[in-house]
């Protein structure tokens, strides 16, 4: 009997390998396959489950990860389920280790790098059943997100799929909201260069093939396309939907973080990995209701959906920053990104992506371990940029410049002279000064600028101060070795009303800018309020009450300081160098905190200016006659500009209640009562006398509008006086009626 000759059928050294799954219906209803990680050899791999596949097979770059151990020859034939052969480099023994459970098993290792297929010789040993497959089914997203990784590879097996090439396609669809009643545009299409259409076409067929666009024949939208060219002959091709669809949108105004509160969460990272979407735009599909106004560009609140709740991960638009406190909390981080993206169908351009960095570069910053630094890449255009020769290339050059004023504590000084020559009517004079500073700038850029991270275990200060022409502010951490280092610093010219206020008010708006623009810093937990202004102290410390005698703008700042947990320290101005300098020579207006509030200011100023109306000076004689009194007009400088520590006793009575005078029109307030120089006040008291309103009433009104020292006492004499003298005319102009009476 010769077995090759034997008519008899003999039995195949063949399997069949299915590359799809088959489970009881109430398993899986989803699309894609379900994955399990298993441990290897000590190696993490992701297998596809796969129970009509009689045995299991991980891939050459598993085994390679594995170190490439020797293999058993197979003596069998392994093919799909589609019929092809699966190239086999051998089989090998290894140890596996799976839900507290290890042994010893068989795997085929496949010469292709295709999925890892989980048999059910595997599925058998490591004794899965209805009940466990269901639960796998379920909570796969889960297990594979608690997993330890220990390195790279280990991720890149488990979520191969994700990197694959071609785009994916987010799961959540986008909805585009039209206005009513607004009328569809068709705009014709636009010529395109000569030199564009071969590669235009072939982009437009990649789009069509990958399932971005679909080619149709009739719409009642339409938008032309504009191309930008690329390096290597290829294009992106835009849309430019200003001509009809934006226009007929309504936006979802979806706020983009800002870059600080971006580092804040990276805080604690050592190694840091930058994630690369594959065209992010293109991945998000869109609704049937939207389609047709063929407009991709919501994608940003599908990213911070996807990424919610996910620590050491932060995402700017398409751009995705993971950290970790050490190598392998940064891997788990990555498993649970990979996860999320993996769960959302989008992929990724891993040669575009930046893993297991000790820097990355992001928004313009370099963020490492130590903090945020600047990037030379970006300061460069910076440094070799020219000296500006009109006001446009010098606007130009500040806006750069300004983009890096939060590393430079004084910067504002050097820009002093530049902000000059922005003056309406100042005519372009740039000197030595302006060129000295404009060398100065470029220089400390070039030298090592960082910020350290917000750390929420260290202590937080917040210190403010003001100057004539601006406030200043800036958060730093008392660390245990006794230094100090900024956070950030922040600064803004003050608005013609401001310069108007005493020079305690100042210094009061500066620690509610610095509060309100370092909100997110200090509210919620205990900080140090550090000021050189004493009156402040009382004025707003925690323990102290607000004080009734304060003007009422303090008081109510007093107030808003109320929603805040801090302590209140004094420092000597000579020791106060970084708001200090902040103040003296501010960066320019910050809009955002001018224009939160315009109705309080409007609401003082118009106040102020129906009180003085009610006189009968104007504002304009009274601050004319200030100019005019010695003592008036240097208090009106003490108001704006701060006062001495010792003063003569022509001053004392407005020393008394210096925290409670301030400025409006040239005039000096005591709360809501204008002082009144000398030469108007018995101007003044015989106006109020005009309708004889008697003693107690005429000291009302004087009290309601006047102010000057001992008006109480001097006044009081007067009005006596004038009283008697009036009613001795009274009683005159009686008598001589009385007499011609008679007479007749």
């Amino acid at each position: 009997h010769i077995t090759k000759v034997c008519r008899s059928k003999a039995a195949s050294n063949q399997f069949k390998v299915n590359t799809i799954f088959s489970v009881s219906q109430n398993s899986f209803t989803g699309e894609h396959a379900i994955r399990i990680p298993i441990k290897v050899d000590d190696v993490q791999v992701n297998f596809e489950l796969d129970t009509g596949s009689p045995i299991t097979i991980i891939n050459k770059n598993v085994w390679a990860i594995m170190g490439k151990p020797k293999l058993n020859p197979v003596k069998l034939t392994y093919n799909s389920f589609s019929g092809h052969s699966i190239p086999i480099k051998g089989e090998k023994i290894v140890k596996v280790n799976y839900n507290n459970r290890s042994t010893e098993l068989k795997v085929i290792v496949a010469d292709k790098n295709r999925n890892n297929i989980l048999g059910r010789n595997w599925i058998n040993a490591l004794h899965f059943n209805n009940q466990t497959l269901d639960d796998i089914i379920s909570n796969s997203s889960i297990q594979n997100a608690n997993v330890e990784f220990k390195n790279l590879n280990e991720l890149f097996i488990l979520y191969d799929d994700i990197f694959k090439n071609g785009l994916g396609c987010c799961k959540v669809k986008a909805h585009l909201h039209v206005k009513p009643n607004v009328i569809p545009k068709f705009c014709k299409a636009r010529s395109l260069p000569f030199a564009y259409r071969e590669a235009v076409e072939n982009d437009l067929n990649r789009l069509v093939t990958e399932g971005v666009l679909e080619l149709i024949t009739v719409s009642k939208w339409a938008a032309p396309i504009v191309v930008v060219p690329k390096a290597g002959g290829k294009v992106r091709i835009c849309a430019d939907f200003s001509t009809d669809v934006n226009q007929a949108l309504d936006i979802d105004q979806y706020p983009l973080p800002k870059p600080n509160d971006l580092f804040v969460a990276l805080n604690g990272g050592t190694l840091f990995s930058k994630i690369d979407f594959s065209e992010a735009y293109l991945q998000v599909e869109l609704d049937n209701d939207s389609k047709e106004l063929l407009v991709i560009n919501t994608h940003k609140k599908i990213m911070d959906q996807m990424l919610s709740g996910l620590e050491g991960t932060v995402c700017y638009l398409d751009d995705i920053i993971v950290t970790g406190k050490n190598k392998i909390d940064h891997l788990n981080n990555l498993n649970k990104v990979f996860n999320k993206i993996k769960d959302y169908g989008f992929h990724i351009n891993k040669g575009k992506c930046i893993f297991l960095s000790n820097y990355v570069e992001y928004l313009g910053f370099i963020v490492d371990k130590n903090g945020v630094h600047t990037s030379p890449s970006k300061t460069k255009a910076i440094v070799e940029m020219p000296k500006p020769t009109n006001i446009s290339q010098l606007r130009s050059f500040l806006g750069m410049v300004n983009h890096y004023a939060k590393f430079i504590p004084k910067l504002s000084d050097q820009l002093s002279p530049f902000y000059s020559l922005l003056k309406i009517n100042t005519p372009w004079k740039w000197n030595s000064f302006c060129d000295k500073n404009f060398k100065k700038i470029k220089q400390c850029l070039t030298s090592p600028l960082a910020l350290p991270h917000y750390d929420p275990s260290l202590p937080l200060v917040l210190a403010a101060d003001a100057s004539n022409s601006g406030v200043g502010a800036v958060i730093y951490h008392r660390y245990p070795d006794g230094t100090e280092k900024a956070i950030a610093h922040a600064s803004k010219t003050l608005t013609p009303t401001e310069r108007n206020y005493a020079q305690i008010e100042k210094e009061a708006l500066a620690i509610i800018y610095g509060v309100q623009k370092f909100d997110q810093f200090l509210r919620g937990r205990r900080f140090t309020l550090l000021t050189d202004h004493k009156p402040l102290i009382k004025i707003f410390g925690p323990k102290k009450g607000i004080p009734t005698t304060s003007a009422n703008r303090l008081q109510r700042w007093a107030l808003r300081l109320l929603g805040y947990v801090y302590d209140i320290e004094y420092r000597s101005t000579l020791n106060f160098g970084h708001a200090d300098g902040l103040s003296r020579l501010p960066i320019g207006p910050d809009k955002d905190f001018d224009n939160q509030d315009p109705g309080e200011t409007n609401v003082i100023a118009s106040i102020q200016q129906d009180l003085q109306q009610d006189l009968p000076l104007s504002a304009v004689q009274i601050a004319k006659a200030i100019q005019k009194d010695p003592i008036l007009v240097q208090i009106h400088k003490f108001i704006l500009s701060g006062w001495p520590s010792s003063i003569s006793n022509n001053f004392q009575p407005y020393y008394r209640i210096r925290n409670e005078l301030s400025t409006s029109s040239g005039c000096n307030i005591w709360r809501l009562r204008t002082i009144v120089p000398i030469c108007y006040r018995k101007h003044l008291l015989n106006y109020l006398h005009l309708s004889h309103p008697g003693m107690i009433r005429m000291k009302v009104y004087a009290r309601r509008y006047l102010l000057w020292p001992s008006i109480d006492k001097q006044s009081l004499m007067t009005i006596i006086v004038i009283v008697n003298i009036s009613q001795m005319f009274i009683f005159l102009k009686k008598n001589m009626e009385s007499k011609k009476t008679r007479k007749k």
